[in-house]
């Protein structure tokens, strides 16, 4: 049935305006959607530039045994000799 069917007239000018539609609305499309990615991404205010983090909060050194009794004491009200406690 598809093998008898005649086409009267050339299209070539058409399918070249079509094609150049598609085409410009694909790459309008996909900058719209990479321009709203980047602008979502870059809106959100994370906080950063807040200025109250410190050097010294970064590099503590760790806590040993007895200071980390003496901070829980500290959380605890309980006496405040860390020798009461041993």
């Amino acid at each position: 049935m598809l093998d008898q069917l005649v086409e009267s007239r050339n299209t070539r000018g058409e399918n070249t305006r079509r094609s150049g539609f598609f085409l410009t609305t694909f790459i309008l499309m996909v900058s719209i959607l990479l321009g709203g990615w980047v602008y979502s991404l870059f809106a959100k205010d994370y906080g950063l530039g807040s200025g109250d983090l410190e050097l010294s909060e970064l590099v503590k050194r760790p806590l040993n045994r007895l200071m980390r009794l003496e901070l829980y004491k500290t959380r605890l009200n309980l006496p405040a000799k860390v020798s009461e406690l041993l």
